[in-house]
């Protein structure tokens, strides 16, 4: 397994009212998109709405298909980033927002998507908008992923003290999973895969009904964000299993 931790990071993340914006900062109505589906598109730049209506964690991916490459940011009303992420070629971009309490205000948040071209001619990609809401719960079996469709991502909340050790062991369905801290510093009230307490990539399962454990120890009390990546935008889902340890 690969595992990435915290660097420091340095950005302003100061997150008002936000509305809709094309590249030249004229407002235009919301594209129509499925709420919580990866969906196909072969926009070179479009901007659409992160639901993020209550106290959670949500996230929003992108990920280049056949030749594509796309990447992603949060903008504020102005139009100016407030985070992004550009993984490079092949590499799953998403950036998660915590509106839980005390952190940024719950609404709707601006993602802006941004799309090589071939030779001028549009490539496709991916595109996932997941509002959060729900918990990891130790003890009591979760599902995340979709078994009808294609996905790139999922989000739980993981409410935790410090010094609590969970083990969450996922299904051969998810690639890699992102622990993301809920630090009172507003600099990581919007985060990547960079910013993550702990990020672990997984290897090819032998066998469909294959599992993945990663541990992990909670440094301050908070409400948690557990991002769940796909393999290879799977369509099926897969089951996520958490026990306290300790």
């Amino acid at each position: 397994m690969r595992t990435l931790r915290r660097p420091v990071l340095s950005a302003a993340v100061t997150v008002g009212a936000l509305a809709l914006a094309g590249a030249t900062g004229t407002a235009f109505a919301a594209p129509r998109v499925p709420p919580g589906q990866a969906f196909t598109t072969s926009a070179t730049d479009a901007t659409y709405p992160l639901p993020a209506e209550g106290a959670a964690w949500s996230v929003a991916a992108t990920q280049g298909r056949d030749g594509g490459q796309a990447d992603l940011e949060i903008r504020d009303a102005a139009g100016r980033s407030l985070i992004r992420s550009a993984e490079g070629f092949g590499i799953l971009d998403w950036v998660a927002v915590n509106t839980n309490a005390g952190r940024h205000p719950a609404g709707r948040y601006d993602v802006r998507v941004t799309a090589d071209t071939d030779g001028g001619r549009p490539t496709t990609h991916l595109v996932q908008l997941v509002g959060g809401g729900a918990d990891l719960v130790p003890g009591r079996p979760g599902t995340v992923g979709d078994t009808a469709r294609p996905w790139l991502v999922d989000v739980r909340d993981l409410p935790l003290r410090a010094g609590d050790m969970v083990s969450l062991r996922v299904g051969g369905a998810v690639g890699a999973v992102a622990v993301l801290g809920d630090d009172p510093k507003p600099i990581f009230w919007l985060q990547t895969r960079r910013t993550a307490d702990l990020s672990t990539a997984f290897p090819k399962p032998d066998t469909d009904d294959q599992t993945f454990t990663v541990d992990f120890t909670a440094p301050e009390d908070g409400v948690y964000g557990v991002v769940f990546e796909a393999r290879n935008d799977y369509s099926r889902a897969a089951r996520v299993d958490v026990a306290l340890v300790g």
